[in-house]
């Protein structure tokens, strides 16, 4: 994990929340898995869309532009996005 400790503990963190989103994406029938970091996050994104059997996008900022203050640009969160497949979502 990029800007983490490595660890067992923490891969096996990552499979475990991965293995719950595909299981969500499988239940509401996701078509895509976006994820606005390519951080920790964009490790549990990969892995859940690939359990999933759908495609993922991951967006890179560049990292002078995340930081408050340094851009008239809005901080994104890092948090994976969810696009539905059904336009009318959950």
């Amino acid at each position: 994990h990029h800007g983490e400790d490595k660890s067992l503990l923490g891969d096996l963190s990552c499979f475990a929340q991965a293995v719950n989103i595909s299981a969500f994406l499988r239940r509401y029938r996701c078509g895509h898995l976006h994820c606005p970091s390519t951080d920790r996050e964009a490790v549990v994104t990969r892995i859940a869309a690939a359990l999933a059997g759908i495609p993922f996008s991951i967006r890179t900022i560049p990292e002078h532009l995340k930081s408050p203050g340094s851009s008239p640009l809005p901080v994104i969160p890092n948090k994976p996005v969810v696009k539905h497949a059904n336009p009318a979502g959950l």
